[in-house]
């Protein structure tokens, strides 16, 4: 069936107010930075009545897509708003943005992704007024849940500009939750550059987020910036969850598995609670990196029979010349001191797990 009226009507503000034409072809600034190359060839359903693709300003783009199926019928309808930084080797959306389009196309979501062809923290006058005209507009009510999300930089923004919707679910990967230095003087990735404007709208994330419905914040207490900023996060409703030995991005990490995209999935099934993560974090046993950083840690603490342990279950998923370096390591250390390592029988895997605890 046909989108609403009030929809409708929306997309043909942006259309006229951007005069940009549904299926147009993505051009590259010729004042673009070499990043921003050939992202974007030509948007994938373009030339879907209900879609749009619009650049917000020199460095920052958007893109709406709904589903094929139809977005008004008895399910739910979600949209899924994501914010990212591209590398330089994307061309397509489905390169820039994979968990989106894999959304729309497996549960009919639609998918709104927000890029920055370089590190803006998104704080520009046309994002502003963008999630401005959304708001006044009503575009997220026709929704009947919103997800926002982003990793690092990109989690600030998703941070601020939720606001858009009031009861939206937001997902945190690895938050900044001040891109202020004054206010975090204690972290270098910081610069004043970036509050050089003095607009008041959209700048303090935290603050921001008292309009979502529950906010997921996720982040590897090893990283010591990352974990100082989980905890400036305070409201009852944030659910901080410690992803221990993913590193710097914790979404890249959960990616390497199917588990960033069970998350997603979770938080638009209502789901998603710090129990039911720990079942989806299991699958980081087959993350042959993650099991690589394990190991390492295991060795940082000089036990080598932990070590051991966990390489030989390493072993039995990849066979690598690192683990195998590390279980004769191991096993070496353990003769010199008399001991060798637990039978085979032993939960190897619930061990090794332990050491990540």
């Amino acid at each position: 069936g046909p989108a609403s009226y009030f929809q409708a009507n929306i997309i043909r503000v942006y259309d006229n107010m951007l005069d940009q034409s549904f299926s147009q072809e993505i051009s590259v600034s010729e004042t673009s930075n070499a990043a921003e190359n050939v992202l974007y060839d030509v948007m994938a359903k373009a030339d879907d009545e209900f879609s749009f693709n619009h650049p917000l300003g020199d460095d920052h783009h958007v893109y709406f897509v709904e589903p094929e199926t139809n977005l008004f019928d008895d399910r739910k309808s979600v949209l899924f708003v994501r914010f990212v930084e591209p590398t330089d080797d994307a061309t397509y959306l489905e390169d820039v943005c994979p968990t989106s389009c894999e959304m729309r196309e497996r549960h009919g979501w639609s998918q709104m992704t927000m890029i920055a062809h370089k590190r803006t923290w998104f704080m520009a006058p046309e994002v502003y007024d963008f999630f401005d005209k959304l708001d006044v507009l009503g575009f997220f009510d026709d929704f009947d849940q919103v997800i926002f999300t982003g990793s690092q930089a990109c989690a600030h923004a998703a941070s601020v500009f939720s606001v858009a919707a009031p009861g939206s679910t937001v997902l945190l990967f690895s938050p900044v939750a001040t891109a202020d230095p004054k206010q975090a003087d204690w972290d270098p990735r910081l610069s004043a550059e970036i509050h050089a404007d003095d607009s008041p709208r959209y700048r303090n994330p935290v603050k921001l987020l008292d309009a979502a419905k529950e906010v997921f914040v996720f982040f590897d207490p090893r990283e010591k910036l990352d974990a100082q900023h989980a905890t400036m996060f305070e409201q009852k409703f944030v659910t901080k969850i410690r992803c221990r030995l993913m590193g710097k991005d914790v979404s890249y990490g959960l990616s390497q598995t199917d588990s960033f995209i069970r998350v997603v999935e979770a938080a638009g099934q209502d789901t998603l609670t710090a129990k039911s993560f720990a079942r989806i974090y299991r699958n980081r046993r087959r993350d042959r990196s993650y099991l690589r950083r394990l190991i390492s840690a295991t060795r940082d603490r000089s036990t080598p029979v932990i070590t051991g342990v966990a390489a030989r279950a390493a072993l039995t998923k990849f066979d690598a010349r690192y683990f195998r370096n590390a279980l004769n390591t191991a096993e070496t250390e353990l003769t010199k001191l008399g001991q060798s390592l637990p039978n085979v029988a032993t939960r190897k895997e619930t061990v090794s797990e332990n050491v990540a605890a």
